[in-house]
């Protein structure tokens, strides 16, 4: 592993995969793979740019929170409280690597279940 790169296996029919280039997946138009849904970290645009299809989020409504919200509390905050119990983490590693973490992969998740709620919308998987 070097840089966020991996080499897959050949048999795979894999050759170098970037996992940026896998985020920026998650930020094409269900429709013409060509615009953008994603104006900020995740805010939807209203329309596409280049086959003005109508992104609003009101279609998927609140269902992605929903889906990174019952994640984060119902599978790591468990996790985080046995190594608390177990371990003893301090507060120094909680303010600077825990809470970091959550937020970035609450951040994260959320932005793949709006996209993929948005392309279940549209039933283009």
């Amino acid at each position: 592993m070097l840089f966020g790169y991996f080499c897959s296996s050949l048999f795979i029919g894999g050759g170098e995969v970037n996992f940026i280039n896998i985020l920026k997946y998650f930020n094409r138009c269900p429709r013409c793979k060509n615009g953008n849904v994603f104006s900020g970290l995740i805010k939807l645009k209203d329309y596409c740019s280049s086959c003005n299809i109508k992104l609003n989020s009101d279609k998927i409504g609140d269902g992605a929170s929903w889906i990174t919200t019952s994640f984060v509390c119902f599978v790591l905050i468990p996790i985080l409280f046995f190594f608390e119990i177990n371990i003893g983490i301090s507060v120094k590693i909680y303010v600077f690597v825990v809470f970091p973490f959550l937020v970035l992969l609450s951040i994260i998740l959320l932005r793949i279940s709006r996209y993929l709620l948005l392309k279940k919308y549209y039933d283009v998987i």
